[in-house]
């Protein structure tokens, strides 16, 4: 808009220039030759006067023309440029004496105004004249001291401006209404008002800008201007220092709108609404540096403050400012920017942000969201090949359960067909970016478990991921991870990952809340893989996986489908120890130890369960390839005699997958059974004994050790006489003979 304000005060200038050189002579209809030629050599276009030129002379001469057209360039999309149905100007004789112009009056109606640029970005307005290009070029060493012009009264009338960018191929559509302009003398204030439909939005100017003298002396240069664009106010209020270099501006602005709907037409572009807004602030310039003080913006519910400095406004480039943003709650930003963010609050941030040499800089960050605070300095870097963002951020509380809402009541356990997911992992995406993160936390709250001294040191560089390490303590233990992820082929990732977890409280998860007494638990898994995915990585993945629980209370209907996934099926099965009234089942120890060849989880006597009446010992495969399970279970007595226990659990192995393991007959277990049972009902539980099925003597003394891979201590030499055998075998036939019955 500036531009074209400018452009057309330019051409007004040019046509007051020749009107002021008719006016020397007596009848310019006999000169309007010279005239159209004077200006075609000045512009290189032709200037075409249909009308005939009114010329009434008195101390002021008045000039009416009619029906005047303004050659346009020869690659314009029009002939003409400018074209207008009549123009009159009154010009005082006095000044002229002393080499100014002064124009009491200036009329022009119904004027049509064609600016527009070529595909190479070169405006109509820069006239291309031979004569002119000598005339400058011998003339260099000269100075030119134009006349001083003044005007005091402009009227224009139902003018129609259009602007078109052949680079863009926007146009924009400028409708005058009404102007008027008003001043006595060169030393006077010029009043103006501005009535337009600007891209069909109606614009109001009114207010008073200095004097002529003071424009053209380049002196400092009021402004004084109340604009009304729709339903917004606009106010400037202040003074240009060099108002004919644009330079040294020193304005109070100010904005109060509705919304920014109007706001967002005026720029074309679509802004949201976000209720009513008032901005405020106090812009000075010197040097091409922009100073912005005080600067407050209330965008609905949104706060906004800053001060600071901008080197190139237009391009938003060398800017240092203390930002500050306050809202009541976080779901405001959601009319503002989009999204669903949850409805959080009080919202407060401060920063001071910089730009220097390509990188954004957020120095001091402090931002609080509800309970959760952060701070520290993040630098954002656009100048490498690929953007590159390094931070240092540390927080007391970031309470998760505020923007995720507790998932232990709201989350649907949803069947899956695989643990592992096939999907193509966004490898391309982790060399978009490079980065390097530090952060450290004192608590982080989950629906599920709470973080205690969490610390994260995260690099990426060219799709390497490095993680090492990610340490924090969680439920009454700690966990520490270190990885390395190589994805710089953007198709396929390296993985190479390392878990250590000690002293873990398996009671403080929700599936084990008050189920489950002591068993703390130590987790280590080292793996190396590569594949496309998660699914593809464990295929082909090698290490261990390693689970260790030690001594621990369950209740009876503690183990199952959701908690224990590998043992549920096998538990219902095995035995159910309901010795005591307490309905619970004392653990000693557990241990889960799988190595991995190449997708294939062996475990050789890996899984143990040792409780007070029995062990439970696991042998067998785990495709990961598949996620198929094959897992033989091998129960042993380890006080008393029961067959539900020792029968039962020969009939078990663990067949499914991993995300549906289930309990399957062992046939030739099943049929040992079937025969063992119907001799020991013959023989009243006595060929059992015979067997050895039973024998306490048989079963491994510390399976756990056994799973660990540690080799058994030597049993000790039974000194029992055979009374004491004697009475054992009694109670256990006992106990048989009872079960039968």
């Amino acid at each position: 808009m500036a531009k074209v304000i400018k452009i057309l005060a330019g051409l007004f200038i040019v046509v007051i220039i020749g009107v002021a050189i008719a006016v020397s002579t007596f009848d310019v209809n006999q000169y309007k030759p010279e005239l159209t030629q004077l200006v075609e050599e000045a512009t290189g276009r032709k200037l075409v006067i249909d009308g005939d030129i009114g010329f009434k002379l008195s101390l002021i001469p008045t000039v009416v023309i009619e029906d005047v057209k303004f050659a346009n360039a020869s690659w314009g999309s029009k002939p003409e440029m400018l074209s207008l149905d009549k123009f009159e100007v009154q010009v005082s004789l006095m000044p002229l004496l002393s080499g100014n112009i002064q124009v009491n009056r200036v009329i022009l109606l119904a004027p049509e105004i064609l600016l527009e640029t070529n595909k190479k970005g070169i405006g109509n307005w820069i006239f291309e004249s031979k004569k002119t290009e000598k005339e400058t070029l011998s003339d260099s060493g000269s100075e030119t001291t134009l006349p001083a012009i003044v005007i005091n009264d402009v009227y224009i009338e139902n003018a129609r401006i259009t602007y078109k960018d052949g680079v863009t191929g926007k146009e924009t559509k400028v409708v005058i209404e009404n102007i008027e302009t008003k001043t006595d003398s060169f030393d006077d204030p010029l009043s103006l008002l501005v009535k337009i439909i600007y891209n069909e939005i109606p614009i109001k100017i009114e207010g008073s800008l200095g004097s002529v003298n003071q424009l053209m002396a380049n002196e400092k240069y009021p402004v004084d201007l109340e604009i009304d664009v729709s339903d917004a106010k606009i106010s400037l209020h202040g003074q240009v220092a060099k108002p004919m270099e644009g330079k040294g501006l020193d304005l109070d602005i100010s904005l109060d709108a509705g919304s920014l709907v109007s706001m967002g037409k005026l720029a074309g572009k679509e802004l949201p609404d976000v209720g009513a807004v008032k901005i405020s602030s106090h812009v000075s310039e010197a040097e091409g540096l922009y100073t912005i003080k005080g600067f407050k913006a209330d965008l609905g519910k949104i706060k906004i403050g800053a001060d600071g400095t901008i080197g190139d406004p237009t391009k938003v480039k060398s800017f240092n400012l203390a930002i500050n943003l306050n809202l009541e709650n976080l779901a405001d930003l959601n009319k503002l920017f989009g999204g669903n963010l949850p409805s959080i609050g009080p919202v407060t941030l401060s920063t001071q942000i910089k730009d220097k040499k390509g990188a954004y800089q957020l120095s001091k960050l402090k931002a609080k969201v509800g309970n959760t605070d952060i701070a520290g300095d993040v630098t954002i870097n656009l100048s490498g090949k690929r953007p590159a963002l390094a931070a240092t951020l540390n927080s007391r509380l970031i309470d998760l359960v505020q923007f995720t809402g507790d998932k232990k009541t709201e989350q649907k356990k949803v069947k899956k067909e695989k643990v592992f997911s096939s999907d193509p992992l966004p490898f391309e995406s982790l060399k978009a970016v490079n980065a390097n993160i530090n952060i450290s936390v004192e608590q982080i709250k989950t629906a599920d478990l709470t973080l205690e001294k969490v610390k994260l040191v995260l690099k990426l560089n060219n799709g390497k991921l490095k993680i090492s390490p990610l340490n924090t303590n969680v439920a009454g233990g700690t966990f520490a991870m270190k990885m390395n992820l190589d994805a710089s082929s953007g198709k396929t990732g390296i993985l190479d990952i390392q878990i250590d977890i000690k002293n873990f409280q398996l009671s403080t998860l929700p599936d084990f809340k008050d189920k489950l007494k002591g068993g703390k638990t130590d987790l280590n898994i080292n793996l190396k893989g590569k594949g496309k995915s998660i699914a593809a990585i464990m295929a082909g993945s090698n290490g261990k996986f390693l689970v260790k629980m030690g001594p621990g209370t369950f209740k009876s209907s503690s183990t199952d489908a959701a908690t224990l996934d590998l043992f549920s099926s096998i538990k219902n099965s095995i035995y159910s120890d309901k010795s005591g009234s307490s309905g619970t089942t004392e653990i000693i120890c557990g241990v889960i130890n799988l190595k991995i060849k190449d997708g294939i989880a062996i475990a050789d006597k890996g899984i143990a369960i040792s409780t007070r009446k029995m062990n439970i010992i696991g042998s067998g495969t785990i495709d990961l390839k598949t996620e198929k399970l094959d897992i033989n279970i091998d129960p042993q007595a380890r006080e008393g005699v029961g067959i539900s226990a020792g029968q039962l659990a020969e009939l078990v192995s663990v067949g499914g997958t991993l995300a549906e393991p289930k309990a399957v007959p062992n046939t030739i277990a099943a049929l040992k059974t079937a025969a063992s049972v119907g001799t020991a009902i013959a023989t009243g539980g006595l060929s059992i004994l015979a067997q050895g099925l039973f024998d306490k003597s048989t079963a491994d003394e510390d399976p756990c050790a056994t799973a660990l891979g540690i080799k058994p201590k030597e049993k000790a030499t039974s000194t029992t006489t055979k009374e004491e055998d004697k009475s054992v075998v009694d109670k256990v036939t006992d106990t048989i003979k009872g079960w039968f019955k």
